[in-house]
């Protein structure tokens, strides 16, 4: 699990570690993608962009932390 638990990466950021943990290590990337600056979303799109299986996140700010992405607006946009 590849966790941005401040909320303080960017999206090229994000894809940049996921692409080199996938290509170093046999594994499934699960991204929960915080919202502390505002990319939650972002970030989990560029999460599954680049091979995450799993993202976390909540539901219109319902969940284990309101900071979470919202999961709505991901499935909305991812394809």
């Amino acid at each position: 699990m590849l966790c941005d638990t401040n909320g303080g990466c960017l999206p090229d950021e994000v894809a940049a570690i996921t692409k080199v943990a996938l290509g170093k290590f046999e594994l499934q990337s699960r991204h929960p993608t915080h919202d502390d600056i505002g990319l939650g979303v972002a970030n989990a799109l560029a999460a599954l962009e680049t091979g995450a299986v799993h993202v976390q996140g909540t539901v219109n700010g319902y969940g284990e932390r309101t900071g979470n992405c919202n999961l709505v607006s991901v499935i909305r946009a991812w394809r």
